[in-house]
C-alpha cells in the first residue's frame, strides 16, 4: 500500500498550485479514498488509476512526464521489491525523469541531478521545488529523461539483479 507516501505529492501540487500539472496514480489501498480527498481539497488534479495490470504499465509510463518516488521508506533491495519501487527503474528505461525520496536503493538508482531529482523523504517543500523546477524546464527534463537509460544499463538490468540477490544469498548462506 504506497498511499501513505502520497501525502507530500498532494501537499507540494496544492502547494506549486500549476494548473497544468495533473497527478495519475497507479495502484490500489487502504488510504486511496483519504488521498482523493485530500487532493480534492487542495485544488489538485489527480486521477486515481486503480490496479493496473503490469501488462499496461507502459501505457501509463508513455503518458506521464515525469516519475515521482517520494517513498518515506524503500524495500528496492530488501528480497521485498514491490512494484512502486520497480517503477523507477521501468520509467528510467524509458527516458522519463525521475523525482525520489533519498532513501536505500532508490538513491543508488536515481542520480541526483544526472537522472533526476532527489528530496529528503515527507519533504513536501523540497519535493514542491523539485516538481516546481521540473515542470518549468522542458529542457531539464528530456536531459534528465535522457540520461536514465544509460543509468540502467550501468546495473539496473533484469539479469544483473537477479545475479546481485544471487550474490547476495550465497554471502547470507555461507555465513
Amino acid at each position: 500500500d504506497e498511499y501513505h507516501d502520497l501525502d507530500p505529492v498532494i501537499d507540494a501540487l496544492a502547494q506549486t498550485r500549476n494548473p497544468s500539472v495533473e497527478l495519475h496514480v497507479v495502484g490500489e489501498g487502504e488510504y486511496r479514498a483519504r488521498c482523493e480527498a485530500r487532493a480534492r481539497a487542495g485544488g489538485v488534479q489527480a486521477t486515481f488509476h486503480g490496479h493496473v495490470p503490469h501488462s499496461q504499465v507502459p501505457e501509463h509510463i508513455a503518458c506521464a512526464d515525469l516519475c515521482l518516488a517520494p517513498y518515506r521508506t524503500d524495500a528496492f533491495y530488501r528480497g521485498r521489491v514491490t512494484f512502486s519501487t520497480l517503477k523507477v527503474p521501468e520509467y528510467m528505461a524509458c527516458a522519463r525523469p525521475v523525482v525520489a525520496s533519498r532513501v536505500g536503493g532508490l538513491a543508488e538508482a536515481v542520480v541526483h541531478e544526472r537522472t533526476g531529482l532527489l528530496v529528503a523523504p515527507g519533504d513536501a517543500e523540497a519535493l514542491a521545488r523539485a516538481l516546481a523546477r521540473l515542470c518549468g524546464d522542458a529542457g531539464l527534463r528530456a536531459r534528465l529523461g535522457a540520461a536514465g537509460p544509460a543509468r540502467i544499463a550501468e546495473g539496473f538490468r533484469a539479469e544483473q539483479m537477479c545475479e546481485a540477490y544471487a550474490q547476495l544469498y550465497r554471502e547470507l548462506l555461507a555465513e
